[in-house]
């Protein structure tokens, strides 16, 4: 599973010792478990904006093209009929 990076990285960097008062120890746990699991994030999932703004031209462009092509051969053809017949 993947995500057991996740627990590997929060195990690793919650037994590092740190000096300081209990506050700032936990503190620096905490920051340190957030700029690696920030690290692997990208590592495994990449920019999730840019995917997510790519993805959503990509719905536009398919929405814009049915608006002006409803009954194009390629989409009857994927949903098996007219899209009036189906909506209507």
């Amino acid at each position: 599973m993947k995500y057991q990076n996740v627990d590997t990285i929060v195990y690793n960097n919650w037994r590092c010792n740190h000096q300081g008062t209990n506050m700032f120890q936990i503190l620096r746990k905490l920051k340190s478990v957030n700029r690696e699991v920030k690290d692997w994030s990208k590592r495994n999932f990449g920019n999730f904006n840019e995917k997510l703004t790519k993805n959503t031209e990509k719905i536009d462009n398919v929405e814009e093209r049915l608006i002006a092509n409803p009954n194009s051969y390629r989409f009857t053809k994927r949903i098996g009929g007219n899209l009036h017949q189906r909506i209507g």
